[in-house]
């Protein structure tokens, strides 16, 4: 990992483990590794461009920087549609780019509802460029089965949070193959991706990052 790949936000990822601090949230050091997000966005007068650059690389801890990036601006288009291009590729942490969407992109109940609906299948070809070994290192454990499991879970969690709650969404989920899918995911995405919401959205607050 080196500053000319990861740009304005390498001193986040070149920090020792400091983006894990991002995966859960709850430690007392993640407020700071948080607003250091923040401060890179600051920076750069491209912010939204270098966050793009993030979410192309295959490694997830990137897509964890670029989640809380995206979360921590207003929305821009090419920002948020490489959001959700990673998000389909089965990213590790899709339950954090989840988040991110459903704070800033005023498309997310659409967008999550076409996904919701197919079943959230993935774009694979960032995963089979990779050897098996690559692929753990990189992406995480989980067949293409378990990552379509863990996206749904995701979005399903989020979209119950809204309200009203669609009407569409009961209908989905008493669906046997919904429920078959959801029941792929292994990692518990939906309490995951509820917790993650309501931790980064108090710190946002308290670093007056408005409208979340």
């Amino acid at each position: 990992m080196t500053r000319e790949r990861f740009g304005v936000f390498s001193p986040v990822l070149e920090s020792p483990g400091g983006y894990l601090k991002l995966l859960n949230l709850d430690s007392p050091e993640a407020i700071d590794v948080v607003s250091s997000v923040v401060k890179c966005c600051k920076a750069s007068a491209t912010a939204h461009e270098e966050i793009a650059r993030l979410l192309d690389e295959l490694n997830w801890r990137p897509h964890l920087v670029a989640a809380v990036a995206v979360s921590a601006q207003e929305y821009d288009h090419t920002s948020m549609a490489k959001l959700w291009a990673t998000f389909d590729s089965g990213s590790w942490v899709a339950p954090q780019l989840a988040v991110a969407a459903y704070l800033r992109d005023p498309s997310f109940l659409e967008l999550a509802r076409v996904r919701i609906l197919a079943r959230c299948p993935l774009e694979p070809s960032r995963l089979t460029s990779m050897t098996p070994l690559e692929r753990h290192v990189a992406a995480g454990p989980g067949g293409e089965r378990a990552r379509s499991g863990k996206a749904a879970a995701s979005l399903v969690r989020l979209v119950g949070l809204l309200r009203p709650s669609p009407e569409w969404l009961a209908i989905e989920l008493s669906s046997s193959d919904l429920v078959a899918l959801l029941a792929e995911d292994v990692d518990e995405s939906a309490q995951i991706t509820e917790t993650w919401l309501a931790e980064l959205s108090a710190l946002l607050r308290a670093l007056n990052i408005q409208k979340v």
